[in-house]
């Protein structure tokens, strides 16, 4: 069969994503904090935006009234033009009105609002590698030590144990000398290097940290309590998995002591801390400031977009004045001086600010619409709290307000709402639903169920995940043995035999 080049014409129809389109999407999943960085960068780009000051709002005002009633006229004048490098005045001006009477983007509906306070908030929380850095730079004054101590804390989980063995970390450090004149001078590093470090650093705030495994973890706290020789060492050493059964009386036995005394050092194991490193925090967290707030007004829940720490934009009135002088060139009545390259920057320029500005007040506007949706879906849990929560997916939100479910998706990622049962994120109003007596319940206000029962139950005779189901049943909530159970996993409660005391 020959090959041969044709020439065709097909018609077909694609959805072709526009950069106004793309700009929206975009803006609609940053966060307030991104928001607020975005802005400020595009404030640095582009010339034509500037921060709204309301001191200047009046004056500015009566001007803006002016050059809108020009902008008609023009518009009423330019249908008879036929210049091909024109200004496209009645689309541009159209867009310009909009913003110059508006004085800003994003207005405030509700200048009037009590903002949650300081303490309802998530505070910063410190690195735990910056922590102990710290303390190593306090503890020890000789370079090879620091950078010892240093690769030590950089291979901590989480949890602050030391995952890499010694021959991993002096890989580490053999690699870094090799690379850095400053940690090749200090070396030649040892794993009684890495060992004296090591115990030293494991007795730094948190306490505990760098250690192996649980027991030397344990061990090293009772130590910094002064109990390094009592009975609680001997359980922590030799009966741990016992503990972890309540086998009160077999470890009595095996320690030589009544069940009263072994209850005793159980508790004082149990007061100590099994993962030190995540009291300090893993990874650095900032305030979340939220995106929406909640509040009950007259007997009504009342939704209000938080706009504090967002810059309000306006175009600039020198840029304006500018675009007025090359609309009048663009109409002869004043062609020269003007060259087309600076023409057709400020258009650029004006028409970028103005996409900017239409896709920051239709991200606000989306919000609020789905944040009432949201309200308006799930009062109970306003009301009454997690018990209270109904089930709800994407795809309610979405018909409600007549959107698609991947903009809803955008919508409450990475975005907080203030409500009077305290502040969460945009997601957790999203859960699927169990059976209920009225039709439906919550998994969220399931695995709260199940927590409170367990909360309530006997030490002696815990509750298994069949007597969960039962108890459940009872309230109308129709679960499967499997389902408790795994919920009971995700809560981080062990099964009865382990939550057993004798």
């Amino acid at each position: 069969m020959a090959l041969e080049q044709r020439l065709s014409l097909k018609m077909s129809q694609r959805l072709v994503m526009t950069p106004g389109l793309q700009q929206a999407i975009r803006l609609l999943q940053l966060s307030k904090l991104e928001l607020a960085e975005e802005i400020s960068q595009e404030m640095v780009e582009n010339p034509v935006l500037e921060e709204h000051d309301e001191i200047d709002a009046r004056s500015e005002a009566a001007s803006d009234a002016g050059l809108t009633q020009e902008g008609s006229e023009v518009e009423e004048g330019q249908s008879n033009e036929t210049e091909s490098d024109s200004w496209d005045e009645v689309e541009v001006d159209l867009l310009f009105r909009d913003a110059f009477e508006s004085g800003g983007t994003a207005p405030n509906m509700h200048e009037q609002r009590e903002l949650p306070s300081l303490e309802n908030t998530a505070a910063v929380q410190e690195d735990l590698q910056d922590h102990l850095i710290w303390q190593l730079s306090m503890q020890f004054h000789d370079t090879k030590s620091v950078h010892v101590g240093k690769v030590i804390i950089w291979n901590l989980d989480d949890d602050g144990y030391l995952e890499a063995t010694d021959e991993e970390l002096l890989q580490a450090l053999e690699e870094l000398a090799a690379e850095d004149a400053g940690w090749a001078a200090s070396g030649p590093y040892t794993q009684s290097d890495i060992e004296r470090v090591r115990r030293r650093i494991s007795r730094f705030d948190p306490v505990g940290v760098a250690a192996r495994t649980l027991e030397e973890c344990l061990l090293i706290q009772l130590e910094h309590l002064g109990l390094a020789d009592s009975l609680a060492a001997d359980l922590i050493r030799e009966h741990l998995p016992l503990l972890r059964v309540h086998k009160m009386k077999e470890i009595a036995d095996k320690l030589g002591c009544d069940e009263e005394q072994a209850r005793e050092l159980a508790e004082i194991v149990r007061g100590l801390n099994p993962k030190p490193g995540a009291s300090c925090g893993a990874q650095r967290r900032m305030h979340v400031v939220p995106d929406v707030i909640v509040a009950k007004v007259d007997g009504e829940y009342v939704v209000m977009l938080n706009d504090d720490g967002l810059p309000r934009l306006k175009l600039s009135r020198v840029y304006k004045h500018l675009y007025e002088q090359y609309k009048a060139a663009g109409r002869g009545e004043n062609p020269e001086g003007h060259d087309k390259k600076t023409k057709n920057y400020v258009r650029d320029k004006f028409r970028s600010a103005v996409w900017f500005m239409k896709s920051l007040e239709q991200r606000q506007n989306t919000i609020f619409r789905v944040a009432e949706s949201i309200v308006k879906h799930q009062q109970g849990f306003l009301d009454s709290g997690v018990q209270a929560l109904k089930p709800l997916v994407l795809r309610d939100v979405a018909e409600d307000v007549e959107m698609h479910e991947s903009t809803v998706s955008r919508v409450v990622t990475n975005k907080y709402m203030h409500t009077p049962q305290g502040l969460f994120e945009m997601k957790f109003f999203f859960h699927s639903g169990l059976a209920g007596g009225d039709g439906s319940v919550s998994s969220v206000a399931v695995k709260e169920k199940i927590k409170q029962l367990i909360e309530g139950e006997s030490p002696k005779k815990p509750l298994s995940d069949a007597a969960i189901v039962k108890m459940l049943k009872a309230q109308d909530v129709k679960i499967a043995r499997r389902t408790v159970a795994k919920y009971r996993d995700e809560l981080g409660i062990p099964a009865s035999t382990l939550r057993k005391r004798t």
